[in-house]
């Protein structure tokens, strides 16, 4: 399975976000997706070093505590960027 990247967006407000902002960037990025090897890949093919990949099972419905993991993740890697699909951003403004 193939991911493409149809742009990127800030989380708390929507704003567009450059693609070049990822090159050379650290993220932990996490997923609730069949093929969560795909999207490392796509997030690495625009330049980002993937520090952790949090994964959640396919259609997972997120509960607060599933933040844990993402920010144990974050505090392992100092300066990172938190990345997620754009489904996921959905999920996260709902709750």
């Amino acid at each position: 399975m193939h991911s493409v990247v149809l742009g990127l967006r800030r989380i708390v407000d929507g704003t567009p976000v450059e693609r070049s902002t990822l090159q050379g960037a650290k993220v932990v990025a996490f997923c609730g997706i069949g093929e969560p090897e795909s999207f490392r890949r796509t997030v690495e093919s625009l330049g980002a070093e993937v520090m952790a990949l949090v994964t959640y099972p396919d259609h997972h419905r997120y509960a607060p505590q599933d933040l844990r993991p993402i920010l144990d993740a974050l505090a392992q890697s100092p300066g990172a960027t938190i990345v997620t699909t754009g489904s996921m951003t959905m999920v996260i403004a709902s709750t």
